[in-house]
């Protein structure tokens, strides 16, 4: 089994988890529960039992400062709290993280994270910021703006036949997501496999996690590449740069914003990654053959 996939028990599964920092193999609350439905087919109604992914509440809290809220899939949520903070810029890397406690007792779930953070504390004591299931605008997306953010240096190619090989075996991950058609999906790549996958009823958090788990396992994310199974907005193109990530696929199409924020930080955007076919809108050196 891959990391990342789906065991078909309504689990998530994440495999290769380094021991010692309390990061769970295998997540202990499903992200899937069955309903019993009424099903209209050709004006005939049935009873039917439909797949529906979880939503949850959560609120991320550092240093004792809650920082954010939001609306996520309730695993791996280690993980989703350690991307939150490396894709904002707040945390370099897993050294700086000292502690995450999840505390499920609670509603909304509290993540709790000791950690050292790399911004102002006038900053980290603004007002914590709402973010729904379909929103993602980072706690800093207007102070952190491209003209602070270091631009990706990298070069890091993939060919044509590479980008249609990881768009196919991305699609095929998506295990929750076939079940429930209710979540998105985010994965890395080194160009030749998928290394990680997480799935999350936020396109934003399902990033989140796997950035989180590359963090927190110490894979690399610098030169590699990010798939995301959702509209590629400026925000997301902001947390790819932040991690120094050089190019980003999507089966989906990208804002106008996310394109220019991708030409300036030097990060290639690959939409409509479906089959033999891709649309390229940015730094397409990065990608060779034709």
């Amino acid at each position: 089994m891959r990391p990342g996939c789906f065991n078909g028990s309504g689990l998530y599964c994440v495999l290769h988890a380094k021991p010692g920092f309390g990061v769970e193999n295998v997540a202990t609350v499903k992200d899937v529960e069955n309903l019993c439905i009424q099903r209209v087919d050709n004006a005939e109604r049935y009873e039917f039992i439909d797949a529906l992914a979880v939503e949850s509440a959560a609120t991320i809290v550092v240093n004792g400062k809650e920082i954010a809220r939001m609306a996520c899939s309730p695993s791996n949520l280690r993980y989703l709290a350690a991307g939150f903070l490396a894709s904002e810029g707040m945390i370099g890397g897993r050294e700086e993280i000292k502690r995450i406690n999840v505390d499920e007792g609670q509603i909304p779930i509290r993540i709790k994270v000791i950690a050292e953070i790399r911004l102002p504390a006038t900053e980290l004591s603004s007002s914590t910021v709402e973010i729904a299931s379909g929103c993602g605008k980072g706690i800093f997306f207007i102070t952190h703006s491209t003209g602070i953010l270091n631009r990706v240096q990298s070069d890091a190619c993939v060919s044509f036949e590479q980008v249609f090989h990881l768009a196919r075996a991305f699609h095929q991950l998506s295990g929750i997501y076939r079940d429930t058609g209710g979540v998105h999906s985010a994965a890395v790549s080194d160009g030749n496999e998928l290394l990680l996958s997480m799935e999350d009823i936020s396109r934003h958090h399902a990033v989140d996690k796997v950035v989180g788990a590359c963090v927190l396992q110490g894979v690399p994310l610098a030169g590699r590449i990010l798939l995301t199974s959702g509209r590629i907005s400026s925000d997301l193109v902001l947390k790819a740069a932040r991690v120094a990530v050089p190019i980003v696929i999507s089966r989906s199409a990208p804002t106008t914003l996310a394109v220019k924020v991708a030409c300036d930080l030097g990060v290639t955007l690959i939409g409509f990654a479906r089959g033999r076919r891709m649309n390229v809108y940015s730094h397409a050196w990065r990608i060779t053959g034709g």
